[in-house]
């Protein structure tokens, strides 16, 4: 196995589509955007890693077209970033937070990158239970975590046309309060690049330990 390891990650919406995750002054095509570049920038120096990114600008992008940006890179890894949101119920009393993220159950790879991720997340995004979500049960990952099942159908979208180990990582939930007021500090930026960081290096463990 090559000692170089290719990493697409694809930051959520932009162009028209602003993203559910969008609260003032939060907008979630703009924070995504530049958590990527920030990782990218992080690894400007490392001749063994190559981190593309599906879109460079705030550009409208379908969803082949990042399925073909991921695939010309010929990734190993793929991340898609994105901030939560979750439809509020009749009593106007939010219940979801923390960082949720989707993977294929049958690969581990991909489990072990979500769960470097959301480890190594500031409080409160750091989720402590129910972190990861399996995209292709929609009756199990209902009755263990509460997700709705436009939101498993959105994940199986984002991740299904990808060829390498693909994690959706949704960072936290603009509609709690805390979750919110984490994502606003400009020092947790570092932060939740040093998350993303800490996944990718988990997978290029994974690939060293496999040969």
């Amino acid at each position: 196995m090559g000692d170089i390891l290719n990493v697409t990650l694809d930051p959520g919406h932009g162009g028209k589509q602003r993203g559910g995750g969008t609260r003032h002054p939060i907008d979630e095509a703009n924070f995504c955007l530049e958590i990527s570049k920030l990782i990218k920038e992080a690894y400007a120096n490392d001749p063994n890693t190559i981190i593309s990114l599906t879109r460079e600008g705030d550009i409208t992008l379908t969803q082949a077209q990042r399925f073909q940006a991921s695939a010309k890179a010929n990734s190993h890894l793929v991340i898609s970033i994105h901030i939560n949101a979750e439809k509020i119920p009749e009593d106007g009393i939010p219940t979801m937070k923390g960082c949720l993220s989707f993977c294929w159950p049958s690969n581990k790879n991909g489990f072990a990158v979500a769960n470097s991720i959301n480890k190594n997340l500031p409080a409160p995004l750091r989720r402590t239970k129910g972190a990861i979500i399996e995209t292709v049960s929609h009756q199990k990952s209902k009755e263990i975590y509460g997700v709705e099942s436009d939101w498993l159908s959105a994940a199986r979208t984002i991740c299904g046309g990808h060829k390498g180990t693909t994690v959706l990582v949704e960072i936290g939930f603009i509609t709690w309060s805390d979750d919110y007021l984490a994502l606003c500090l400009e020092e947790n930026k570092t932060k939740i690049v040093k998350a993303f960081i800490s996944g990718i290096e988990a997978f290029r463990a994974i690939r060293k330990e496999n040969g």
